[in-house]
């Protein structure tokens, strides 16, 4: 059980704190819930079953301090590949931007970064859907790594270069 004040990324609201854990009733049905505000975001709550393990499988800890890093000096080897097919493309980034699985979101905005510089270079641009992943990616990785690192998070771009810079 996660404990009141602690960070979490929740699916595709990004970083959220735990603020409160209580019950309602709901249509005579009394339920736990987790109450979690988005870190950044547009001041919205979000309820969280206790027991809907759906729900819960998309609420995670954060990573540590040293764990952010060793992801970061990862990120040159990170693999990325186009999928061509746009259905499956999407399913794809779909399941990755749900998943906690940090350095297959490291992949996924790589690959969506190098078709976007190699459509750029053509004076094309990603497609809507390609280009939502990749700022969601964005948003939920650098959420991430911001807090962790206690950084604000315009400068983890910067944090990443040095870092590998080094």
């Amino acid at each position: 059980m996660m404990e009141i004040h602690t960070k979490v990324s929740y699916g595709g609201n990004g970083i959220c704190e735990i603020t409160d854990i209580c019950t309602k009733t709901i249509d005579g049905t009394t339920k736990q819930f987790y109450v979690l505000t988005p870190l950044h975001g547009d001041g919205a709550i979000i309820y969280v079953p206790a027991e809907s393990e759906e729900l819960m499988s998309r609420m995670y800890q954060l990573m540590t301090a040293e764990e952010a890093k060793c992801l970061i000096r990862q990120m040159p080897s990170a693999e990325t590949g186009w999928i061509e097919d746009e259905k499956m493309r999407c399913a794809y980034e779909k399941s990755v931007l749900s998943s906690g699985d940090r350095m297959a979101l490291v992949s996924m905005t790589k690959s969506l970064h190098e078709q976007k510089q190699m459509l750029a270079a053509k004076g094309k641009r990603l497609r809507t859907a390609d280009a939502q992943a990749l700022k969601q990616g964005e948003k939920k990785l650098f959420g991430e790594l911001s807090v962790v690192l206690r950084i604000e998070r315009d400068q983890v771009l910067k944090c990443i270069q040095d870092m590998l810079a080094e």
